[in-house]
């Protein structure tokens, strides 16, 4: 197997059907990102850009779990999400991370689920990486944007009423993020 171009040393986890080698060593995946997951992934990059806590927790459907060193914890709602959010907003800062670029290496849709693996670039204001990792996703997408959800009083992945105006992202939300 290939050696990573991430990790040097480490066997490239990359390299299968879905993924072709980049200009840069690392890979790609195969076909785009289905526009709605990518602007789910756009606006949750951007949250961390900004440094906004209730834009990153508004990526996610609860109850969510995050899954990194090992073990996984559950956040019930976003107000537990934040106080984890506002801890790695701690740690951006004492690293000087002001952007957050990702790379989709693979992905799956079908229905109402799929599952991106992004690798994730952390950078500091001189382009320098901070943090780079590979971080694999469940999604779901939420009720407003089933077509069949006609159901008086049904509510989407954040609780709100169903009909109201989809969020950018087309009501996908992350229920599983589990950090390689």
């Amino acid at each position: 197997m290939d050696e990573s171009p991430e990790r040097p040393g480490a066997a490239n986890p990359y390299p299968h059907p879905y993924a072709t080698p980049a200009n840069d060593g690392g890979y790609r995946a195969s076909r785009p990102l289905e526009p709605d997951l990518l602007a789910l992934f756009e606006r949750y990059a951007g949250g961390f850009d900004d440094f906004d806590e209730e834009a990153v927790a508004n990526c996610f459907a609860y109850p969510t779990t995050i899954w990194q060193n090992g073990r996984g914890n559950v956040f019930n709602d976003a107000d537990e999400l934040i106080e984890n959010i506002e801890a790695l907003f701690d740690v951006f800062e004492a690293e000087e991370i002001v952007r957050s670029t990702f790379t989709v290496t693979d992905w799956r849709a079908s229905g109402d689920s799929a599952w991106a693996v992004l690798f994730w670039r952390q950078e500091r204001e001189d382009g320098e990486a901070a943090l780079a990792f590979e971080c694999r996703y469940a999604l779901i997408r939420a009720a407003e944007d089933r077509e069949d959800d006609e159901d008086e009083g049904a509510h989407d992945a954040d609780g709100d009423e169903a009909g109201e105006p989809a969020l950018r992202g087309g009501g996908w939300r992350i229920v599983l993020a589990m950090l390689a």
